[in-house]
C-alpha cells in the first residue's frame, strides 16, 4: 500500500481544536449510548441506565454545539483569506495608478482604499530609502 503525502489542513488552529473536541465528544456520546443500551438490556446494573442516557444526551448536544462552532470558525477563516487575496489582487491593479488617484481611492475607504494605502506606504518607503545618504 503506497504512502500518501498528507497535505497540511487548511483549517486554522482554533478550527482544528474545535473539530477535535467535536470528535472526542461524539466518541464519548457513542460510548455512553452503548453503555445505556447495555444497562437497559441487563448486561450492566439497571441503575446505571438513566444516568448514562442523561450523559449521552448532554455529550451529543455538546458535540453538536462544538461542530457548529467549528463550522462557523471555518467559514470566518475562509472569508478572511478571500478578503486578503482580494486586497492583494486590487493592489496589483492599483499599482499602475498615480499617487493622486491612489489618494482619492484611499479617501473613499473600503478594501480598495486599504490596498491604495498600502501602495502609497510602499512608495513612500522606497522614496525615503532612495533619498537616504549612503552609510560610509
Amino acid at each position: 500500500m503506497p504512502i500518501r503525502n498528507r497535505r497540511e489542513s487548511p483549517l486554522s488552529e482554533g478550527a482544528r481544536d474545535l473539530k477535535l473536541s467535536t470528535r472526542l465528544m461524539g466518541m464519548l456520546a457513542g460510548v455512553l449510548a452503548v453503555a445505556s443500551i447495555a444497562a437497559f438490556k441487563g448486561w450492566l446494573p439497571q441503575a446505571f441506565g438513566t444516568p448514562f442516557v442523561s450523559l449521552f444526551i448532554a455529550c451529543a448536544l455538546t458535540s453538536a454545539w462544538f461542530g457548529l462552532k467549528a463550522h462557523r470558525r471555518v467559514l470566518e477563516d475562509r472569508e478572511k483569506e478571500s478578503g486578503r487575496a482580494m486586497i492583494v489582487a486590487m493592489a496589483v491593479q492599483l499599482g499602475r495608478q498615480d499617487d493622486a488617484a491612489l489618494e482619492r481611492i484611499k479617501a473613499k475607504g473600503g478594501p480598495a482604499g486599504e490596498a491604495a494605502g498600502m501602495i502609497l506606504m510602499g512608495r513612500a518607503e522606497k522614496k525615503a530609502k532612495a533619498n537616504a545618504p549612503p552609510h560610509p
